[in-house]
């Protein structure tokens, strides 16, 4: 590898390890969710393979894409096969860094859509990736008679595209989950006997009946997660209040109210609306539900 390749190899190393990570801790710090901190760490993924094609396309060293099959290749195989995998090497790079790039931007401006910029992404590198490398060992078929994809000398290469089909069907149910279903949202309805508060994770059914007082919380009433869901919008499941101490429910973070409600027996529940007139009017209905 040449001096300069090997300085621009060293310093796109650098940035892909230096970016997600800064931008790891910027995501956690101003959006406070843990789902976009995973979704974060996960997209580190494509630096790593970034860095593995960058390697291919400096060096046209191709040779452990062969299956142990290097050794017996022919000089002027082994030729063609560089100029192949130098090819190749430099669509995956192009790839995956506009892939990249988009991701990082979109997960850190519009966290809210955080699954779908995730799939697009995915689906984008698998369709490039795969169209661009049966191009490029098409045309190197023609000029050399040499080809990648050749059926009767099957590599690695073939096996990526399966791979990285595959890991899209894994990693897609784990990102809608940590991302709280695909909008994230929750629901509070009320039946003649009973309040429902309904989130991706869980849901809670109250008899009014069971309810010893409900109270109209402003934004001092501050509640954390305990367990349970915690992105971008919402958190629901086991929370904690200084005030009254643990209580169970769903709220919007972006909310600065929410309905307090405690049962008989000293339990808590909270929820809220994605607005504070919303929550105020839920508040108004549960009281009228509830009666004088």
């Amino acid at each position: 590898m040449r001096r300069t390749d090997k300085m621009l190899y060293s310093l796109l190393l650098t940035v892909g390890a230096t970016l997600p990570a800064f931008l790891t801790i910027a995501n956690h710090m101003i959006y406070a969710s843990r789902s976009l901190t995973i979704l974060q760490l996960l997209s580190a993924i494509i630096y790593v393979l970034m860095a593995f094609w960058l390697t291919i396309a400096l060096t046209g060293d191709g040779k452990y894409l062969t299956e142990g099959r290097w050794d017996s290749y022919s000089e002027g195989r082994k030729k063609a096969f560089k100029e192949q995998s130098a090819s190749i090497g430099r669509l995956m790079t192009l790839v995956l860094a506009i892939g990249a790039a988009v991701l990082e931007s979109v997960l850190f401006l519009l966290p809210a859509y955080s699954w779908a910029i995730v799939l697009v992404t995915m689906i984008f590198t698998i369709i490039a990736s795969v169209t661009g490398i049966r191009r490029i060992s098409r045309k190197g078929k023609e000029n050399s008679g040499f080809s990648l994809l050749k059926d009767d000398d099957r590599m690695m290469l073939n096996q990526w595209s399966f791979s990285s089909i595959l890991m899209l069907l894994v990693i897609l149910p784990v990102v809608l989950f940590i991302s709280g279903g695909i909008f994230g949202d929750l629901s509070v309805t009320m039946g003649d006997d009973t309040l429902s508060i309904d989130s991706p994770i869980r849901g809670w059914d109250i008899a009014y009946s069971d309810i010893d007082n409900c109270e109209l919380k402003d934004g001092t009433f501050e509640v954390r997660r305990v367990s349970g869901l915690g992105n971008h919008r919402i958190i629901a499941g086991n929370l904690h209040n200084d005030e009254i101490g643990d209580c169970k429910g769903a709220l919007y973070r972006n909310t600065d109210a929410c309905v307090l409600v405690r049962t008989n027996d000293g339990s808590y529940y909270v929820f809220n609306d994605t607005s504070v007139e919303g929550t105020k009017a839920l508040y108004d209905e549960l009281m009228e539900h509830l009666g004088p």
